[in-house]
């Protein structure tokens, strides 16, 4: 199975991946924290060489047109969304890597301005892994339920 895990920022995208690589043996693009210059080539290259790829994309809506081909050569994508305020407490207290205000700001309105678009491409796979408290839906509990729908 080749994923695609997208979707607003504190949603848990990485950390699930992450999980399906350790436990379930996907291999994850990116390979590095970040998507490089050559991202595409390095999704293209593990398609060709592993049954199960999960990528790992917090895009820049400028690419929609190639997530748009990923999914027609047979990227079965999924948008992580739920609760805002929950999200955003996750997003600005990340370890390592903590985001800003103004970050998820500009994410969340270039996200708004494209949710027509975002909302047709994933269409049926908008799942809400994110209530208040922050509580993130388990791993196992994403896991079946895109597997419930493949």
């Amino acid at each position: 199975m080749h994923l695609l895990i997208a979707g607003i920022p504190g949603t848990g995208k990485s950390t699930f991946t992450r999980w399906l690589v350790s436990e379930h043996g996907y291999l994850r693009c990116p390979s590095a924290e970040e998507p490089g210059s050559t991202f595409f080539d390095e999704i293209d290259r593990a398609r060709k060489t592993h049954k199960d790829v999960v990528i790992d994309y917090g895009f820049p809506l400028g690419q929609l047109n190639r997530v748009r081909s990923l999914i027609a050569s047979g990227v079965e994508p999924w948008w992580f969304d739920g609760d805002r305020d929950a999200a955003l407490q996750v997003f600005l207290a990340r370890v390592g890597n903590p985001g800003t205000k103004s970050d998820w700001d500009t994410q969340l309105r270039q996200i708004a301005e494209h949710w027509k678009e975002l909302e047709t491409t994933f269409t049926g796979h908008i799942l809400n892994v994110i209530s208040p408290g922050p509580a993130h839906m388990p791993n196992e509990e994403r896991s079946e339920l895109i597997n419930a729908r493949h």
